[in-house]
């Protein structure tokens, strides 16, 4: 999925470091060990996706599978900060 917003560089990925990196991007983490070991690359399977986030202006909404949207939080920029 090159291009994809999920995706992070290669200079990001270098610079991660700790497990919070290994459960953020463990598709980078199964290639780079795959690479360095000479092992085979094999796909990451994905959650389940619940819905999907959509921001409109300033707030969040959860769109889940036929379903209703429903308020998740609104950001407010003068004060920054998140507002339920």
């Amino acid at each position: 999925m090159p291009g994809d917003a999920q995706h992070c560089s290669q200079q990001q990925v270098a610079l991660a470091t700790g497990s919070l990196a290994i459960h953020a991007f463990p598709q980078e983490f199964v290639d780079a060990l795959a690479d360095r070991t000479g092992g085979v690359r094999s796909v990451v399977a994905m959650p389940k996706v619940l819905g999907e986030v959509v921001v409109e202006d300033d707030a969040l909404y959860l769109y889940g599978a036929g379903r209703a949207k429903s308020y998740l939080f609104r950001y407010d920029q003068k004060s920054r900060a998140i507002v339920k």
